[in-house]
């Protein structure tokens, strides 16, 4: 009786916690569901296609959901993309050019990217290999950005404002997108940035 007393009262403490996973999976759904029908996604868009790639209407139209979903200008969608790192390594190389500078603002980014950017390791074809220069704005002792420093560390040279942070709780969440809000409109002031890339390295959705 007394593991069954306990085991009922696991359940009602988890209950809030398990509604909480339910409401946010059907809004998801609905998301996802409207997206599908928005752009009216249908079986001729998984139809085989030549692999050439030319007005592929499955691909682009995946790129169009997930864009949606997400609630980004664009997407792109491949299952070239191996990892996180791989994808966002392809947007480091995609807008940086030598001469340029990568500047992060949140402190050092995760151990995958170091090697792309060229902190560890030598003629691997890093960043650092291709003359782009890489500096980084350490977080305040409170885990907050350095707006102090961040006055003067932007230079007509930085190119790509790098963001990364970690999101564990939905407080996180909400809490880091407000931080996000606050730098855009702060980056926004200063003409010679081109790219800002925010990464999120996300636990609970």
């Amino acid at each position: 009786m007394k593991t069954n007393h306990l085991l009922l009262e696991a359940e009602k403490a988890l209950i809030p916690i398990f509604s909480g996973i339910d409401t946010q999976v059907k809004q998801n759904l609905k998301k996802v569901l409207t997206a599908f029908r928005d752009n009216r996604l249908g079986v001729q868009h998984f139809a085989s296609v030549t692999g050439y790639g030319h007005d592929d209407l499955g691909r682009e139209t995946l790129d169009q959901v997930f864009a949606q979903i997400m609630q980004a200008e664009a997407a792109a969608v491949r299952v070239q993309f191996v990892s996180g790192t791989h994808a966002i390594a392809c947007a480091l190389y995609g807008v940086l050019r030598p001469g340029d500078e990568m500047l992060a603002v949140a402190g050092r980014p995760y151990d995958t990217l170091e090697e792309v950017i060229g902190l560890r390791g030598d003629n691997q074809g890093s960043l650092k290999d291709f003359q782009i220069d890489y500096r980084q704005l350490d977080l305040t002792a409170k885990g907050t950005i350095d707006w102090q420093g961040l006055n003067t560390a932007v230079t007509s040279k930085t190119r790509l404002v790098l963001i990364n942070v970690p999101v564990v709780t939905p407080g996180d969440r909400v809490y880091r997108l407000r931080i996000f809000r606050e730098l855009w409109r702060w980056l926004n002031s200063k003409t010679p940035i081109q790219f800002v890339l925010w990464i999120i390295a996300t636990v609970n959705l």
